[in-house]
This record gives C-alpha cells, structure tokens and sequence, in this order.
C-alpha cells in the first residue's frame, strides 16, 4: 500500500473491546506520523465501525472527538476502510507477519533487572570464597564453626566466637602468635578454651563436666 498504513485487529476480541483498541491504535499512529512526517499518508483499517464513529461529528466518544481534532489539523493525513481479505499486498503481508510472530516468536533483547545481575554477582562471589574459605591453611578452627561463607548476620556474642575458635587471651592463642614463651598452664597443662571450661582447677566454680570422648568433637 503506498503511501499507507494498515491497522490489523485481533479478531477474537469483542466489538467493544475491538472498537476500543482500534481507537487507540488510530489515535498512536496519528501521533506517530504527526511527530516524524510532513508528507500525504493514509491509515487503512478494517474496522468499519471505528471510522463510523471517527466520521460522525456529533458523536461523544472521548477517543473518536480527539482522532477528529488531529485529523482536521493535520491535512496531510487520512483514514480509509479496507476489506479484511481483499487480496490487498499491505494486508496480506500485515496478517502473515503476525501470524509468524504468533508461531515464531520475535527476538527481543531486554536488559537484565539490576536486581538478576546483583543477584549473579554476589552468587559469584560467596563461590569464590567458599573455594579460597575451603584450600586455606590458616582459620581451620573458625572454618569448622563456620565453613560456608554467607552474608547472612550470625547471632553470636563477641564471647562465644573467642572460646569456640580458640582467640582472645587464652594461653594457646598466645603462644601461637609468639607472645608467650609457653602455651602451658599454671596447672602444667595446655591452655586451651576447652581446658578452662573443663578441668583447670584455677577456673573450677565455673567449670562444667567434660564430654566423654565420642561427643567431644561434637561438643565442640
């Protein structure tokens, strides 16, 4: 169709219904032309009764009055009836494109939501630190307690992460670090958490039983 357009309408909806997007598209294509051409175009549609209400002057429907107003400003452009199946090149060619679209489907890049891409990333991340977390050498006491990084908030006191991984002010720790020559206790045996919360005779009133030997690794 030269110099043309033509409008298709899904011809399962309703008359309202059909009558009311058919408006709408009109009105679209209206703008569209208005705002990139200056040149003669012709909008085909198969929707006679739109261009029924279109033509009537004294009709009321918001949508036809405001298609009426940029038709008569706009001299260069027109609306025109076409039969559905009239053999006519820019209709035909109008109902095979949908039709293919319906059966193939169009391929439409949309950018990712910030939130998929944050969401990768960070999944990325805590992997990347689970494999460097697992191969260490160092942190072996913190990994047992804690041996998938997360950032989730983990409800411990500041008291209960320097006991259960062995920091702080305990003899061990110390040695460990080369700031005591010995990791010995006053008792002569090694200081560790679990030897000030079981049998150092130094700490005896705060003292719980020690585990038999199956449960201490669990205990722990």
């Amino acid at each position: 169709m030269m110099n043309g357009i033509f409008i298709p309408i899904h011809q399962s909806m309703s008359a309202l219904q059909d009558k009311r997007n058919a408006c709408y598209g009109l009105r679209d294509f209206i703008q569209c032309f208005i705002a990139n051409t200056f040149e003669s175009r012709k909008i085909w549609s198969e929707s006679f009764s739109r261009l029924q209400s279109i033509s009537n002057t004294f009709t009321t429907h918001r949508l036809s009055r405001i298609i009426q107003e940029k038709l008569l400003i706009n001299k260069h452009l027109s609306s025109g009836w076409i039969r559905v199946h009239t053999a006519h090149i820019g209709n035909e060619t109008a109902d095979s494109l949908a039709r293919r679209a319906v059966m193939e489907g169009i391929s439409t890049p949309v950018p990712l939501p910030l939130c998929y891409s944050r969401n990768i990333l960070l999944q990325d991340l805590l992997y990347q630190l689970k494999s460097g977390w697992d191969s260490a050498y160092t942190g072996r006491l913190i990994h047992e307690l804690l041996p998938d990084p997360s950032l989730k908030h983990r409800k411990w006191s500041r008291f209960e992460i320097m006991f259960f991984s062995d920091h702080g002010h305990f003899t061990t720790y110390l040695h460990r670090f080369h700031l005591r020559s010995t990791d010995l206790c006053n008792c002569e045996e090694v200081s560790s958490p679990i030897h000030f919360a079981t049998s150092c005779p130094l700490t005896s009133y705060w003292q719980f039983s020690t585990p038999i030997c199956n449960n201490l690794f669990i205990w722990e």
